[in-house]
């Protein structure tokens, strides 16, 4: 079975730390197949957003094969080739979609709950302009879309490589530490994206999941349009 697998640079699984093979060297499993414990991982075209990270490669899976529809977990399994498209201006490139997305839900979602003027201040700015505006204009709307306006801001900063916009205290926010902490480009494009979907999906009018399913869905469709995939064959 032909499938996809992320890794960290120099061939490294993010959890697991396994440094894989050459290209062609099959690795084998040392436990009994068991998702998220023991096995070789890899996904599916629908298992992408989940787990972006620094290199995306085509795979091989042989023996007893797991599989949920997102993720498969085999016996064995070997590296066949990298996706040259998926690199670190392509990472940035996602980066910035999802946050661009993130930001038009936003103003979107002032809108809809009568803060037109707000909508409008933010709806007219650039990048930069929407990162420095967002914590002045967040003290003044209620907790959850000030909450909204703040996350978008800092997505966006962080997708496009710049500083978080100073804030007062109580709006401090957890994505200050990715900022700090010098992510790299594939940790950034899956915090990104996961944080927009996660910060979005609640304004879905069928709920939080649906929400989240739909961004994610946006976001799949992204990335195999961007880098001209295809779908994992038997």
């Amino acid at each position: 079975m032909i499938a996809y697998k992320f890794l960290s640079s120099g061939r490294v699984g993010l959890f697991s730390g396994v440094r894989w093979p050459e290209p062609g060297t099959w690795l084998a499993a040392e436990a009994n197949v068991e998702q998220c414990v023991s096995g070789i991982h890899a996904l599916h075209l629908e298992g992408l957003p989940g787990w972006i990270d620094d290199e995306l490669w085509t795979c091989e899976l042989a023996g007893v094969v797991e599989d949920d529809g997102q993720v498969l977990v085999a016996e064995h399994g070997r590296l066949l080739e990298q996706v040259a498209a998926w690199n670190e201006a392509s990472a940035r490139d996602f980066a910035r979609a999802c946050a661009a997305r993130g930001r038009a839900r936003v103003v979107e979602a002032l809108r809809t709950e009568g803060h037109a003027e707000e909508a409008r201040s933010l709806e007219g700015v650039d990048v930069d302009g929407f990162v420095t505006a967002a914590p002045g204009l967040a003290v003044r709307l209620p907790d959850e879309l000030g909450g909204l306006v703040l996350v978008a801001a800092d997505t966006t900063a962080l997708a496009e490589g710049l500083p978080l916009a100073a804030r007062a205290p109580e709006l401090r926010s957890h994505l200050e530490a990715v900022a700090a902490g010098g992510a790299s480009h594939g940790a950034l494009a899956a915090i990104v994206a996961f944080v927009v979907a996660r910060s979005t999906a609640g304004r879905h009018p069928d709920g939080y999941d649906a929400g989240f399913a739909a961004e994610r869905a946006w976001q799949l469709e992204r990335l195999v349009a961007q880098l001209d995939l295809a779908v994992a064959t038997a």
